[in-house]
């Protein structure tokens, strides 16, 4: 089934919610990828800094096919175009980066994939939607803070933002009412405790945050 790239942006939007997956090891990875999408996230983030990322990719891929599920995985960390194209290949439907890289963003919009690189100033944001980018990260988000979306949407009302880094079921709340796109958690969804993956806490612990973003979405 060829996802398009549009599917991918209307359900991040509707759902509100990135889950990001990265681990010391591809088997705790896999538990938590697989967790929080029973636990009702959709789109799924498999950081390239974790073993066995792309085997990940290519795994949770097929079986969203199989399963004809409304869900998405995609890579995060891709800092250079091979990789991008190692990740498309492997089934990913979007890419995101803790940067900007113009050779990455050429690359995705070849093959027609939602590429999400990190910014934090008004230029940055600028170049990446010069580039093509639909949708920019704001990483961290926790440097910037809560009020820099609003005041980023002040002379750029058509940018869609995403914050990364420091969002937790606390704040969600706040950076939806600072007009982000959706949110993206990393830790503060796949970790509840720390040191340890059990797969069905991690799985209750996501049900929390899809509901609390929910409730957010509704407001």
């Amino acid at each position: 089934m060829e996802i398009l790239k549009h599917q991918v942006i209307q359900n991040m939007h509707k759902n509100g919610l990135i889950g990001i997956v990265r681990d010391n090891n591809e088997a705790d990875a896999m538990t938590r990828t697989r967790a929080i999408m029973d636990g009702g996230v959709t789109i799924l983030e498999i950081s390239m800094s974790t073993p066995g990322a792309l085997h990940i990719i290519e795994t949770i891929s097929q079986e969203i096919k199989e399963k004809g599920l409304d869900v998405y995985v995609g890579a995060g960390t891709v800092l250079d175009p091979e990789t991008a194209r190692a990740t498309i290949l492997a089934g990913a439907s979007f890419i995101l980066a803790p940067n900007f890289n113009l050779e990455v963003a050429k690359m995705c919009n070849r093959y027609c994939i939602c590429y999400m690189p990190g910014v934090q100033t008004f230029t940055e944001i600028v170049t990446a939607m010069d580039a093509g980018c639909d949708i920019v990260k704001v990483f961290p988000a926790s440097a910037v803070g809560i009020g820099f979306i609003k005041a980023v949407m002040g002379p750029l009302p058509q940018a869609r933002c995403i914050p990364v880094g420091g969002v937790n079921i606390d704040n969600i709340e706040d950076w939806f009412n600072d007009n982000a796109y959706a949110v993206s958690l990393g830790s503060g969804l796949t970790h509840p405790t720390k040191g340890t993956c059990d797969y069905e806490e991690i799985k209750a612990h996501a049900q929390a945050v899809v509901a609390k973003v929910k409730s957010c979405k509704r407001k």
